[in-house]
């Protein structure tokens, strides 16, 4: 752990509090954990981050570089909530694969940054910066938040038909076109027979299969996927039952 930095136990507001003093300057938060297992911030969690950060005047920051930029179907996933934070760090989305990143703030903290203050060796320059403005066009002028949203609540429906099918689906949760599927196995095997079938997805926190497709994806190229996914997951389910046949111990007398 870097030193003076601690961890807040995962949407405990109880944990949060007791963390929380006059020495305490910024409290980081994820609103939707990428990497964790797309798992999303509660409202009561958000709400107890910004009236303590009010309280002992400290910062809020959140990183919505996953799951920021349309990706929920939002410019961003906190305008969900009544809950605006002092910082907001942004990337992947807004490049369009090309190295660029950015850091909003509120008026309020604006004016302690100079320049030169904060930047980077490897991002912002004026390539990736006119992309990304053509980007923030598409995203407005092709009404693509909208999309996203409707795409998404079909992708997450037809992903929750999986978790009814199968036992061991535990789990289906995320929003727009940021989901994860949680199995009780690590998903690796999935993820490489997706891949041998033509289809990128990754697993993450072992078990969650996450899908983050493009923006533009269709609602027939995720049914395509769908019925992908729905052959794989019947041969893991088939191949599983084999196995535990197979260890099933033999009764009998001797």
């Amino acid at each position: 752990m870097v030193p003076g930095f601690r961890f807040v136990k995962f949407n405990d507001v109880e944990d949060l509090k007791s963390q929380f003093n006059e020495k305490v300057c910024a409290l980081i938060v994820e609103p939707i954990q990428g990497e964790g297992g797309i798992h999303a911030c509660s409202p009561e969690f958000l709400t107890a981050a910004r009236q303590l950060c009010d309280q002992y005047q400290a910062l809020l920051i959140f990183d919505e570089i996953q799951c920021g930029i349309g990706r929920t179907g939002r410019y961003f996933y906190f305008q969900k909530f009544d809950i605006k934070p002092d910082v907001l760090t942004l990337a992947k989305p807004i490049g369009l694969g090309l190295p660029l990143g950015a850091l909003l703030t509120t008026d309020r903290v604006a004016p302690t940054f100079g320049p030169g203050d904060h930047g980077t060796t490897f991002g912002g320059g004026p390539l990736a910066c006119r992309v990304g403005f053509e980007f923030l066009k598409i995203l407005q002028e092709d009404h693509l938040l909208k999309q996203i949203a409707t795409t998404g609540d079909f992708f997450k429906e037809r992903l929750l038909g999986l978790k009814s099918k199968y036992p061991f689906v535990l789990d289906v949760r995320g929003e727009g076109l940021i989901l994860g599927m949680e199995l009780s196995f690590p998903g690796r095997e999935v993820v490489n027979r997706c891949l041998e079938a033509g289809f990128i997805i990754n697993c993450t926190a072992d078990k969650v299969l996450r899908f983050l497709p493009p923006y533009i994806i269709t609602k027939k190229e995720i049914s395509k996927f769908i019925k992908a996914l729905d052959k794989i997951l019947s041969e893991v389910n088939l191949a599983t039952q084999e196995v535990d046949s197979v260890s099933q111990p033999v009764g009998g007398s001797h």
